[in-house]
């Protein structure tokens, strides 16, 4: 599943400052657990402007934690309630 997060105020890291980040991400629906494909930071809202940051690495399985964004989109993903 592709994410979108967008920012009301900047974010920064060592590579600079950004406005919003997309990135692809993989759900374990039985496992209840998710694990990043795909990030970048852009320098502008709702993904434009120009790339800050990028990470293709695979990251590691990660447990979805209660009543965080992640499980929200891990409920999205997999259609839970």
């Amino acid at each position: 599943m592709w994410v979108l997060y967008d920012y009301k105020t900047t974010q920064t890291v060592v590579e600079g400052s950004y406005l919003s980040s997309r990135g692809q991400k993989q759900f374990d629906c039985g496992g209840e657990r998710h694990q990043r494909l795909v990030a970048a930071g852009f320098s502008g809202n709702m993904g434009t402007g120009n790339i800050v940051w990028s990470d293709d690495n695979e990251g590691k399985w990660q447990p979805v934690a209660p009543g965080s964004v992640g499980q929200l989109e891990w409920k999205l993903a997999c259609r839970k309630q």
